[in-house]
C-alpha cells in the first residue's frame, strides 16, 4: 500500500513539474513579424467606450533607403483590453506591449476615473510597473501622433520632458508603480501634464510646429481627477515633498544683480503646535543648499555681505512659493500627504490625527521656516571657494 501511494505522489509531482500550461506564458512570435510599440494613450469615447492609440515612436526599418513611417494604430472598445485585442487584428504583425515605456492619458479618460487603466496595466503580463505615465488636457491620441515639423518622435519627446521636470523645477518624472504607491497609501497622487505647443516658424511658407512641454502636475484623489497645479508652482511641491534635485534656479537680487544658481540639496521637516488635543500650528522647516554658477553686476565682488543677502533673497522667494502651495493644499486637499506625516511623526496622536484631520486642515495656521547655503564654487580673487 505505501509502495502505491509513493508511486501516486511521484506521478503527481512530475505533472506538476512538467512545465507550465501554454495559456499561462506568452506564446512564442517569429521576431521578423512583431510590432514594437513605445507609447499607449487612452482617452475616452462616446457612450462610454475607450479609445486607445498606440505608437512604435519611431520610423521603422525597411529595405529601402528611407524606412517606413512610425506606426501608429488605434481602436475603439468597451474596454482598454479590447481595444488592445483589435490593434492586434488591424496591424500588418504581432503587436507587442513588452516595450512600452509611456502612457499618456487623456482628460475625458481621467474625468471618467482612472482605475480602469491602472487596473489594466497591473494585469497585462506585457505592460511594465515603470512605465512613465502623464496627463494631457488635450485628446493623448493627439499628444502620440502629432509631430508636424519635428523630427523627434513623440516617445523621445516624452523621455525627455520626463528628464527636464526636475531640472526645470515644474514637477518630476512618474511611473505607474510610484503613481499607485502614492494611491494606495496616500490616497492622493500626482502625474505630469503635458500638452502641445504651438509656435510660429518660418520654413519656405509659414506653418505651424507642434512641440511637446511640460505642463505641471495634475492632481488625483483616489482615481479621481481633482484639478491640476501649473507650472510656476512646481518648485513649491518639490521642496515640501522633498521631491527632486539638482535643479536650476535664476535669481533676481534686484539691489546686486541675477545670479545662476543650482540647488544641490533639500530637505524639508514639519513640527506642530498643538493646544491639548487640538492641532493648531503647522510648520514647514526647509533647509536647501545651492551652487552658485554665474554672477553678474555687484555679485562679481562676492563678498560676505554680498552673498548673505543672495541667500536671504532666495529663502524669501522659496518661502513665498511653499506659501502658495500651501493655500492650495486647504483649499484642494492633502495632495502634500500632512496627515500621514503626522502620524508617522506622532503615533501616539495617530488615531486622533486620522479622525479630525479633515476637520483641523481648514482652520490649520501654516508656517514656512527657510534657510539657505549657498557655496561659491571659485573666487578668483581668493583663490579659494566659499566655504572650502
Amino acid at each position: 500500500m505505501r509502495k502505491v501511494a509513493w508511486i501516486l505522489c511521484c506521478v503527481l509531482t512530475a505533472n506538476l513539474l512538467c512545465g507550465c500550461s501554454p495559456r499561462f506564458l506568452p506564446q512564442p512570435k517569429d521576431i521578423s513579424n512583431v510590432e514594437l510599440v513605445r507609447t499607449l494613450a487612452v482617452d475616452s469615447a462616446p457612450k462610454g467606450r475607450v479609445k486607445v492609440t498606440v505608437s512604435s515612436g519611431a520610423k521603422r526599418e525597411d529595405s529601402g533607403s528611407g524606412g517606413k513611417e512610425p506606426l501608429i494604430l488605434e481602436q475603439e472598445a468597451s474596454t482598454i483590453f479590447a481595444a488592445c485585442q483589435m490593434i492586434q487584428k488591424s496591424g500588418s504583425g504581432y503587436v507587442t506591449y513588452g516595450h512600452v515605456t509611456e502612457c499618456v492619458i487623456g482628460k475625458g479618460a481621467a474625468e471618467a476615473g482612472i482605475d480602469r487603466i491602472l487596473d489594466y496595466i497591473q494585469r497585462d503580463y506585457e505592460m511594465r510597473l515603470d512605465t512613465l505615465i502623464f496627463f494631457t488636457e488635450e485628446t493623448a491620441a493627439e499628444i502620440v501622433t502629432k509631430s508636424g515639423s519635428e523630427d523627434i518622435a513623440a516617445t523621445d519627446r516624452l523621455q525627455e520632458i520626463g528628464k527636464e521636470l526636475p531640472l526645470e523645477s515644474k514637477g518630476w518624472a512618474c511611473t505607474v508603480r510610484e503613481f499607485l504607491s502614492d494611491l494606495y497609501d496616500n490616497g492622493w497622487a500626482m502625474m505630469p501634464v503635458v500638452r502641445l505647443r504651438l509656435a510660429d516658424v518660418l520654413r519656405d511658407v509659414l506653418e505651424r510646429l507642434h512641440r511637446r512641454r511640460s505642463d505641471g502636475m495634475a492632481l488625483f484623489q483616489e482615481t479621481s481627477l481633482k484639478g491640476r497645479f501649473p507650472p510656476e508652482l512646481g518648485r513649491g511641491v518639490c521642496l515640501l515633498l522633498n521631491q527632486g534635485d539638482m535643479s536650476y534656479l535664476d535669481l533676481d537680487t534686484e539691489e546686486d544683480g541675477v545670479a545662476g544658481l543650482k540647488l544641490t540639496g533639500q530637505k524639508c521637516k514639519w513640527s506642530a503646535q498643538w493646544q491639548g488635543d487640538e492641532l493648531t500650528d503647522l510648520t514647514a522647516n526647509i533647509q536647501v543648499q545651492a551652487d552658485l554658477s554665474e554672477a553678474s553686476g555687484k555679485l562679481e565682488e562676492l563678498n560676505e555681505d554680498v552673498m548673505s543677502r543672495m541667500e536671504k533673497t532666495l529663502a524669501k522667494t522659496l518661502t513665498r512659493e511653499a506659501i502658495q502651495v500651501l493655500e492650495q493644499e486647504q483649499q484642494v486637499g492633502d495632495f502634500l500627504h500632512l496627515k500621514r506625516t503626522l502620524m508617522t511623526q506622532y503615533p501616539m496622536k495617530a488615531g486622533l490625527i486620522q479622525q479630525k484631520w479633515e476637520q483641523w486642515q481648514k482652520s490649520l495656521t501654516f508656517h514656512v521656516k527657510t534657510g539657505c547655503v549657498i557655496q561659491q564654487s571659485y573666487d578668483v580673487s581668493r583663490g579659494v571657494g566659499r566655504g572650502a
